[in-house]
């Protein structure tokens, strides 16, 4: 696949995850304040109905301890919703992929290293797109 075509899969990509950010806002909510979440025993992480898998966490849940030490509803919706959004997405066949390649940038700005990276984080092959300082450089 040549560069343009990279490039319009991307946005594909992340017009739909935008699409399902909004669509799960709201279910994220609900599914927060109502209390229907259930345990995972084997993991020990706290997960969304399976119905709602695509606005779970599978890696960390919805309430991962270090984040929300005290389970607070208004935190899972802001750990669903809002921080990792229809995270998992990520593994629905074919947005992922470790071949595709990532475009990343970096800068200088006030002494302080900066990037901005979009496409495919190598070695997982999942999607990514954002900016910020470059804590690694």
């Amino acid at each position: 696949m040549k560069t343009i075509g990279y490039i319009l899969f991307f946005t594909a990509i992340q017009a739909v995850a935008a699409l399902l950010a909004i669509v799960g806002a709201p279910i994220c909510l609900i599914l927060a304040y109502a209390g229907t979440c259930r345990m995972d025993y084997a993991s020990g992480l706290i997960h969304f109905p399976k119905w709602a898998w695509l606005w779970d966490n599978s890696e960390d849940g919805i309430a991962p301890e270090w984040y929300n030490r005290a389970a607070s509803s208004w935190k899972v919706f802001v750990w669903t919703a809002l921080r990792n959004s229809c995270a998992n997405f990520r593994y629905v066949r074919g947005v992922s992929n470790p071949s595709r390649p990532l475009w990343r940038v970096t800068w200088r700005m006030f002494g302080k290293p900066f990037y901005a990276q979009a496409g495919w984080q190598q070695p997982t092959g999942r999607p990514v797109m954002s900016a910020g300082r470059d804590i690694y450089s």
